[in-house]
């Protein structure tokens, strides 16, 4: 058999492509590949397609800033001369960062690269800004912190305290899973304002996959935050191994 190269796209997946499946960009990334006339390499076998490996999947309505995608090709293309290609046949659909070639028997992008940096852009709802509570506390149910008024610093130490207990349950799908944030959780996550918006809030966090189930950051948030808080949009800036 020729020797195949493995050549790794770095990508963004923003905009309206944040709408896509996981199986539609995957598809999308396909096409790509297709257009830019790079000799990509086939699968063996009755059901010949082009052999590639995607990165872990973002859920629908989720950015990413700098996903990735591997293709192997029959042939060895200069990587800038690659990445050209890429860039011209994507036009203004998909953007290209950047390509670099790797082992080809490294292990997939699923197993490897299992850390997610998010930042979840969040927005105080008008009921739970304390405006008009006479005790001075912000709305909240049983399940969520009474906290004097939404600020950085009180988000964070609810946040804090809420991730102390170590673990969170969901419900998805008819199913309750439990997610173990002692393990899940990387770092401190923080919150930040943003600029001349006070009742907007930015929270940063990095979250480790594994095979037993993923959790998103939008999941943390609201449970800790159910009524206090609705999100704005969500994006992964980086895709990285432990």
């Amino acid at each position: 058999m020729n020797e195949l190269f493995r050549l790794r796209i770095r990508f963004a997946k923003a905009g309206r492509l944040r709408w896509l499946s996981h199986l539609e960009l995957t598809r999308a990334m396909e096409r790509l590949i297709r257009r830019s006339g790079l000799p990509y390499a086939v699968t063996q076998g009755f059901n010949r397609h082009m052999r590639f490996a995607p990165g872990p999947a973002l859920p629908v309505g989720c950015a990413g800033q700098r996903e990735l995608f591997d293709v192997w090709l029959t042939a060895y293309i200069p990587a800038a001369q690659a990445l050209g290609l890429l860039r011209l046949a994507a036009a203004e659909t998909i953007a290209i960062l950047d390509v670099q070639y790797i082992a080809g028997k490294a292990r997939g992008l699923q197993a490897t690269h299992t850390i997610s940096d998010y930042t979840v852009e969040l927005e105080a709802n008008r009921a739970a800004t304390g405006r008009d509570n006479s005790d001075g506390m912000t709305a909240s149910s049983a399940s969520s912190p009474k906290i004097p008024k939404l600020t950085v610093s009180n988000l964070q130490a609810a946040m804090d305290e809420f991730i102390a207990q170590g673990l969170l349950e969901v419900m998805h799908k008819g199913k309750l899973k439990h997610f173990d944030l002692s393990t899940l959780i990387i770092g401190e996550p923080l919150f930040e304002v943003v600029a001349d918006s006070p009742d907007r809030f930015r929270f940063n966090c990095t979250l480790l996959s594994s095979e037993s189930g993923s959790l998103r950051p939008e999941q943390l948030v609201l449970a800790v935050f159910p009524e206090q808080l609705s999100v704005r949009t969500i994006y992964r800036r980086d895709l990285r191994e432990p």
